[in-house]
């Protein structure tokens, strides 16, 4: 990269861009109309990828900039003071406590820092990990194959194999529901699977009636189920992962053996129509 005037580099013309840039690159070889991407790193220590001439013309921090002002009596500061107290270099006035934006803390007791969403933060969960691990080993070591299906705004590391909190869980077939940790540890399972219309759908097949048996480029989609333990006249809605474009979505299973394909790769097609 041939060499740009001192006066018209970066760093004199924006020094403020020029501190937030990361290595390798020099903000002395940058001036502000370049179109060169570059790492750059936040006040409060977000990373990110942007243009130099975006940054100049106002692009900032992805992550600040989506966060949500709080409506009338919704911000993090009055729904959770306590959690609020803990803002590490930001307002907690100026957010709403629903935000999902993930953002740094410090821990006023042990000094500890760390990052979580807003909205979790809000709702009592992710506090400080040094203070909060205690003797007892989390979920994720205790019970790893229920830790991994945990879902957002929780955190298995925040929670022990006998905490009676309610959290939310995403099953294997990619339905959604809530119970306790420790009803989890104790064998609930999904509701849908386990019972009523789930249970029926689920039904195991007659020997040569699968999915697998009898739709096997359909079943090669399944996306984390055994297309092997399904009729093919299930009405489970599980997960699929397209063959050629890779987008995921949910259908039955007898909507797919119907000739329902990935939706993705439909809109795809009436596009070029």
């Amino acid at each position: 990269m041939a060499e740009t005037p001192r006066g018209q580099t970066l760093d004199v013309t924006h020094p403020h861009l020029a501190d937030e840039l990361l290595v390798p690159q020099d903000p002395r070889l940058f001036t502000e109309e370049s179109r060169d991407l570059a790492l750059w790193r936040g006040p409060l220590g977000h990373v990110w990828r942007a243009t130099i001439d975006d940054r100049v013309h106002g692009r900032g921090c992805p992550v600040c900039s989506g966060l949500q002002p709080p409506a009338q009596g919704r911000s993090l500061l009055q729904v959770n003071p306590s959690a609020a107290q803990q803002a590490d270099g930001w307002d907690p006035a100026a957010v709403s406590a629903g935000s999902r934006a993930e953002m740094p803390w410090r821990c006023p007791d042990c000094g500890a820092t760390w990052t979580a969403e807003i909205r979790a933060r809000a709702r009592g969960h992710r506090p400080c990990p040094s203070c909060s691990s205690g003797d007892k080993p989390s979920l994720t070591i205790t019970h790893p194959e229920l830790a991994a299906q945990m879902i957002a705004p929780f955190d298995p590391m925040d929670y022990t194999h006998g905490s009676n909190a309610k959290v939310r869980w995403r099953g294997p077939a990619g339905h959604e529901w809530e119970a306790t940790v420790s009803n989890r540890v104790k064998g609930s399972g999904c509701p849908v699977c386990s019972s009523g219309a789930g249970a029926r759908a689920r039904k195991s097949p007659d020997p040569g009636a699968s999915l697998a048996d009898l739709y096997p480029a359909i079943a090669g989609e399944a996306e984390d189920w055994d297309a092997a333990d399904y009729r093919a006249k299930s009405s489970a809605r599980l997960r699929w992962v397209c063959s050629t474009c890779g987008h995921h979505w949910s259908a039955t299973i007898f909507a797919r053996t119907q000739r329902t394909g990935c939706p993705a790769c439909a809109r795809r097609r009436r596009t070029k129509a």
